[in-house]
């Protein structure tokens, strides 16, 4: 689909965060996209749930949740949440 774009991370150092930074980022990124990519029609990005500032961010941009996924984890050397023999 040739009008459907991916934005993938958007990453602000731990040590620079706090100052709107990620919106900056996002926000230019969208302009630069608009110049480049004028076909575009829609955006996909994604980010944590528990990631309110992001979420803050995509919604101030006008994103809404289109959708949901799932990670799952085994650590090395456990089986069903036990040591291992």
């Amino acid at each position: 689909m040739r009008d459907l774009v991916h934005q993938e991370d958007t990453l602000v150092a731990e040590a620079h965060r706090g100052h709107r930074l990620g919106m900056l980022l996002k926000a230019t990124n969208l302009q630069r996209l608009a110049a480049a990519r004028p076909d575009a029609q829609r955006i996909d990005t994604w980010n944590a749930e528990e990631n309110d500032h992001m979420l803050a961010i995509n919604i101030a941009l006008g994103f809404h949740p289109a959708g949901c996924a799932g990670e799952w984890q085994l650590k090395l050397g456990t089986a069903h949440g036990r040591p291992a023999a």
